[in-house]
């Protein structure tokens, strides 16, 4: 859970600079991935 803490402080940090697309999108394939969601479930058909 620890990388989960980094990716929320990483994500919490550009967001505040309004730059959060990147990380988010990087934090929900991360953990679609885990989950063994596929990835392009992220983009709208």
């Amino acid at each position: 859970m620890k990388i989960h803490r980094t990716f929320s402080k990483i994500r919490t940090l550009t967001m505040s600079e309004g730059t959060c697309s990147y990380f988010c999108v990087a934090h929900y394939a991360y953990v679609l991935n885990i989950t063994g969601e596929p990835i392009s479930a992220l983009s709208p058909a």
